[in-house]
């Protein structure tokens, strides 16, 4: 009787595991091939002239939040900033708590701008932009949800 409960409890902790990786796993709720969904998704503006797009939104269980990366000219970054929550001045550095998940992008570079704005700590959005080549900037932009 013992060795039944035992094996029911291990399958039921099977089938947990399996319902948990599915929801996990679940598609993002944007196309990255279609960027105007990501603006809709999350309520900003991307810069008329932008490369290289690459997004996730949502999706998943206990999704956390969406984010992009995509490339843009210099001058068009204060364009895209005036569609999001983040107030410049920007800052030249990561903070040391930093846990973007974009930072191991940057390792290797020197020249960055950052920027962090949260309300009620509930919805944050987060920018860090690669500013090595002077004539493309890499932008990689996330809006946390719950903290």
């Amino acid at each position: 009787m013992i060795a039944f409960f035992s094996l029911l409890a291990i399958g039921f902790s099977v089938f947990l595991g399996l319902i948990f990786n599915a929801l996990s796993n679940m598609p993002s709720d944007c196309d990255p091939s279609l960027p105007s969904q990501f603006e809709t998704y999350v309520h900003v503006a991307l810069p008329s002239n932008f490369d290289n797009f690459d997004s996730h939104c949502g999706g998943g269980f206990m999704s956390d939040g969406s984010s992009a990366n995509f490339m843009i000219d210099p001058d068009d970054l204060n364009i895209f900033l005036q569609s999001t929550i983040i107030e410049p001045p920007l800052a030249t550095s990561l903070p040391d708590y930093n846990r973007s998940r974009f930072a191991e992008h940057l390792n290797n570079s020197d020249s960055i701008l950052y920027g962090y704005h949260s309300i009620s700590g509930t919805y944050a959005q987060e920018i860090i932009v690669d500013t090595s080549d002077t004539n493309e900037w890499i932008v990689y932009f996330s809006v946390i949800v719950g903290g």
